[in-house]
C-alpha cells in the first residue's frame, strides 16, 4: 500500500468515524491547485475564510496534499450540499485567489 491509498483510508476513517456519530453530512472535496498547495493552505486558513465556514457550519475534519495526483483533498461537515455551494458562489474571487481549478473539481458526499 502506497502512501496515498494510505491518506484515502485514513481520510474515509475519519469521515465514517464522524458519520456514525453526527449523521451522513460529510462531504469529501477533492481538487488540483495553480498555485501550489502551501498557497493554497494558507488563502485557506485566512481569518475571513475561517469566520465564513464557521458562520456556514462548515467543520474541516481532514486537509492533505497528494503529491502524485497532484490533488488537494478536504473532508469537511456540514448540514447540506447547498451550504457549500452558496458559500462557493458567494466567494468567487477568493478561491480564484486561493489557485483552485475549478474544472477539477469534485464534491462526493461520503455515507456509511
Amino acid at each position: 500500500m502506497d502512501q496515498v491509498e494510505t491518506q484515502a483510508i485514513h481520510l474515509n476513517q475519519i469521515c465514517l468515524t464522524s458519520s456514525i456519530k453526527k449523521g451522513c453530512h460529510d462531504k469529501h472535496r477533492q481538487f488540483k491547485v495553480l498555485k501550489g498547495y502551501e498557497h493554497w493552505k494558507t488563502v485557506f486558513m485566512e481569518e475571513e475564510f475561517v469566520k465564513m465556514r464557521e458562520e456556514a457550519g462548515v467543520k474541516i475534519l481532514a486537509k492533505g496534499f497528494d503529491t502524485q495526483n497532484e490533488r488537494v483533498y478536504v473532508v469537511q461537515d456540514m448540514d447540506s450540499m447547498e451550504v457549500i455551494q452558496n458559500a462557493m458562489a458567494k466567494n468567487q474571487e477568493k478561491i480564484k485567489e486561493a489557485g483552485v481549478d475549478m474544472s477539477t473539481m469534485q464534491m462526493i458526499p461520503l455515507q456509511d
